[in-house]
């Protein structure tokens, strides 16, 4: 075998990983990084899952870091370090993130699309918490996560409706404004979104 290979070492990483012998994955991965491989970027996205996997979210967020300082263009590490972030409870950091993202390209739908899913994921997750602490009677704390997914709707109505105004015919973004406004209980804006998503699926 060719040392200078690094298609061998991600060959090798990729049979690793698929038996769960996660950390000679890890292991050849970064050496085919090492090396510079044209791969390294979904050597780096792999790495991080199999992170996540061990559910091991330092060396998650230690990964995502490295893999950003060599691609600091790739939205994909930025914005699940982000959602590391929120999910730890760390808004400020998480929202730092997410507008040095944006800064760098303020009117791209993509990056904006990015901070508004996030915002509308954390509070999805929110809500999921909400029913567990109500069924566990834990109502004080029900409260504080209706508070944090209210917050994070809020954030993301905004960007999602900047999104309508740049396609106004993209059924998929009226349909997040309308699961927005329906989860902040605005019924009337629900039901105006529900027949713009209509007439829209329609055409």
């Amino acid at each position: 075998m060719n040392p200078q290979d690094t298609a061998m070492y991600g060959n090798v990483a990729y049979m690793a990983k698929e038996t769960k012998n996660y950390p000679a994955a890890i292991e050849n991965y970064k050496k085919a990084i090492a090396m510079n491989s044209p791969e390294s970027n979904a050597y780096y996205s792999e790495i991080f899952r199999i992170n996540m996997e061990q559910k091991d979210t330092t060396a998650a967020i230690a990964t995502l870091q490295q893999a950003s300082a060599k691609y600091p263009d790739e939205a994909f590490f930025i914005s699940n370090e982000a959602d590391i972030y929120y999910r730890q409870g760390n808004v400020v950091k998480a929202d730092a993130l997410l507008d040095k993202l944006l800064a760098k390209d303020p009117k791209n739908p993509a990056y904006i699309r990015i901070k508004a899913d996030t915002y509308f994921n954390q509070a999805f997750e929110a809500q999921e918490t909400v029913r567990k602490l109500e069924d566990a009677k834990k109502y004080k704390e029900a409260d504080a996560m209706l508070k944090k997914k209210s917050d994070m709707l809020g954030k993301a109505l905004p960007l999602y409706l900047s999104l309508e105004t740049m396609d106004p015919k993209n059924s998929e973004v009226v349909r997040m404004i309308k699961q927005v406004y329906f989860g902040l209980g605005n019924n009337e804006k629900t039901e105006e979104y529900s027949k713009k998503e209509k007439s829209l699926e329609g055409n």
